[in-house]
């Protein structure tokens, strides 16, 4: 018991942040946010949420991003005042536990295919269904599963499913359109050679996650600085910069 205690103050000494600050954390999550071979933490995420605190003048404590494995992010968040994090999907369970900010980017999951691939026209889910699927240990695949498709082959890394998909072994591989365009370039290939199908998954969206105790007005001005980055087309050209 003593023991706990002492971690808990120390995790808790370690966090506490100036006042008119908020410690905004996350989590590895590329392209969306990643730590450089430098150091330097970048993505979409990254260049997203810091644009959005520099033009609602908030200021992050420590004058960064704090990358941490989820599990510590999600405690932190719940546990500090003051703290946020990103990309945090939203759903029904969580919801009432923070106040947010967002969407920041949808969680759309589509099936892709190779564009070449004229032989495969898909135009519902059940369609799909038809086709070899390359799956891998993540809870998409357990979704794909969860909704009848019988045909999925299953692999221990996502980027071991595009390898399959480019030889013709697989038909469709599930994915996130910035996932998809990221991992296509690691290969030395274009977003343009392959193709969204269908969605099997639009049911929530990325956030940011705000502890409860952190006053609305602070919340109001970040949603505010959101909104205003959608209407002048510059969340749009960061987001096409990511994909192309």
């Amino acid at each position: 018991m003593k023991t706990t205690l002492i971690i808990a103050f120390v995790l808790y000494a370690a966090v506490t942040c100036p006042a008119g600050e908020l410690l905004v954390l996350s989590e590895e999550f590329p392209p969306f946010q990643y730590t450089q071979d430098t150091g330097r933490v970048s993505g979409f995420g990254i260049e997203l949420v810091t644009r959005i605190f520099r033009d609602a003048g908030i200021g992050m404590a420590g004058n960064k991003i704090h990358i941490h494995p989820w599990s510590r992010t999600f405690l932190m968040l719940k546990t500090t005042g003051n703290a946020a994090a990103f990309m945090t999907v939203k759903n029904p369970q969580r919801a009432p536990m923070f106040k947010w900010v967002g969407p920041l980017a949808p969680r759309a999951m589509w099936l892709f295919k190779l564009r070449e691939r004229k032989d495969i026209t898909i135009k519902t889910l059940e369609q799909a269904k038809a086709y070899k699927i390359g799956g891998y240990r993540s809870a998409q695949t357990d979704y794909l599963i969860e909704l009848g498709f019988p045909r999925i082959q299953i692999v221990d890394h996502e980027a071991q499913n595009l390898v399959l998909l480019m030889a013709g072994r697989v038909d469709l591989v599930p994915s996130l359109e910035l996932t998809m365009a990221a991992r296509l370039r690691h290969m030395g290939k274009s977003y343009c050679d392959v193709k969204k199908t269908i969605l099997f998954d639009g049911r929530f969206d990325y956030y940011l996650a705000i502890n409860p105790q952190t006053p609305d007005a602070v919340v109001a001005r970040l949603q505010h600085a959101l909104d205003r980055l959608k209407q002048n087309q510059t969340y749009d050209q960061l987001m096409q910069r990511y994909l192309n």
